[in-house]
């Protein structure tokens, strides 16, 4: 009973915690008053940086080396997965338990998929089928860290009509500069379809006027003194920017490439020899000529043959893209869901939508796993007038 009170009293602590969180998102619906007014997040496809080394970060980083905000989420995880590993690698007991029993029945259950999918070979492409799974999984539940997203540096609006306008209580020349929560830039069109209690309460909070129509067909450059500012958060969920993903797929697509050659190399042999006889063997998969040297109606079989191994070819590019645009799809809108619901639906909305992502970072990253295990084994096949000499 001792513990099931326990578990009562943190469960009830959870249910309050969330319902205060929903009760400032309650104030924040429009025509209510607002108690604690919040910034919406601004979503941008490309990794803003956040720092700039040998450069100025205010001139675009020009000349210098810029850090964007997904790669601080990509170090801040690489640093919590060795730590944790070296944690455990540094006194590991004999029965495990904690930390230890958490780390090694996820590595069981990854080498398990392994075997199902390669047998004997589940050894060799386990490291990096494993090691994937485990960047990927952290890296997606980055998005249910409070703070992530939106805890940064104000900066000015790319555009026109973005953003909000600069909270006038701000001391001049304060490092922290605050946002105003009721005053976003909005244009004239915007304005005039707003209700009469809205416009009423932008002029309560002392907001300018919105921007004019004949200003917004002026260009770019009319707009510098209407633009407004945005919050460009300090940690980015590093699978929301395309160059992690893209990188991510580089790799295992790269090493399916390096496994399937190895596995083509003449058994028994090594060195430069051996691994120019694996790349030609390998290439032969993609650039299957063989076919040609039959005689009579064969060859047109021939050259059926030649265009199958080109699509093959193709398709080990098509994999690539595959990669990259399925888990940063994913998980990118996955993290615009989150900042459109916590908006809109204060109390279960956030709940439903954090408990759907933790589902989808779970499973892209074990399909990313998966696909790779899959892509290496197939890899491996050796057939034809090669098979008794390739390992």
């Amino acid at each position: 009973m001792t513990a099931l009170r326990k578990l009562t009293t943190r469960v009830i602590i959870i249910a309050v915690v969330l319902f205060l969180c929903g009760c400032t998102a309650l104030f924040n619906i429009p025509g209510l008053p607002q108690l604690v007014p919040t910034v919406l997040p601004n979503v941008t496809v490309e990794a803003e940086p956040v720092a700039c080394l040998g450069g100025d970060l205010a001139h675009g980083c020009e000349g210098g080396f810029g850090i964007s905000n997904a790669l601080i989420g990509t170090l801040i995880v690489d640093v919590v997965l060795i730590g944790l590993f070296w944690i455990v690698a540094r006194r590991p007991k004999l029965v495990p338990t904690g930390l230890q029993n958490f780390l090694e029945s996820m590595i069981e259950i990854l080498y398990n998929q392994a075997e199902q999918v390669a047998g004997k070979n589940a050894a060799k492409i386990f490291p990096i089928g494993a090691t994937i799974f485990l960047f990927v999984f952290f890296i997606n539940y980055t998005e249910l860290i409070p703070g992530v997203e939106s805890i940064g540096s104000v900066h000015p609006a790319e555009g026109a009509a973005q953003g909000y306008e600069l909270d006038k209580s701000t001391p001049e020349g304060s490092p922290i500069v605050f946002l105003n929560p009721r005053c976003p830039v909005i244009t004239q069109d915007v304005y005039d379809r707003l209700t009469d209690a809205e416009k009423q309460a932008r002029v309560q909070a002392g907001c300018r006027e919105p921007i004019p129509a004949s200003t917004q067909s002026e260009g770019e450059s009319a707009h510098e003194a209407d633009r407004g500012w945005v919050v460009v958060p300090t940690v980015r969920t590093p699978s929301t920017d395309i160059n992690v993903t893209l990188a991510l797929a580089l790799v295992a697509v790269s090493a399916t490439q390096v496994y399937g050659v190895i596995n083509h190399m003449p058994r028994g042999q090594k060195g430069v020899r051996a691994v120019l006889i694996g790349i030609r063997r390998y290439l032969g998969k993609f650039f299957n000529i063989s076919g040609f040297r039959r005689e009579g109606a064969g060859k047109i079989f021939g050259a059926v043959d030649f265009f199958a191994s080109l699509l093959e070819g193709l398709s080990e590019v098509v994999k690539i893209i595959s990669f990259t645009f399925r888990l940063f799809g994913n998980i990118f809108a996955g993290t615009v869901l989150i900042f459109v619901v916590s908006s809109l639906i204060p109390y279960v909305g956030p709940v439903a939508a954090l408990l759907l992502e933790v589902f989808v970072g779970l499973i892209q990253a074990y399909v990313f796993m998966m696909l790779t295990f899959v892509f290496m084994n197939v890899a491996a096949q050796v057939h034809g007038e090669h098979e008794e000499a390739a390992h």
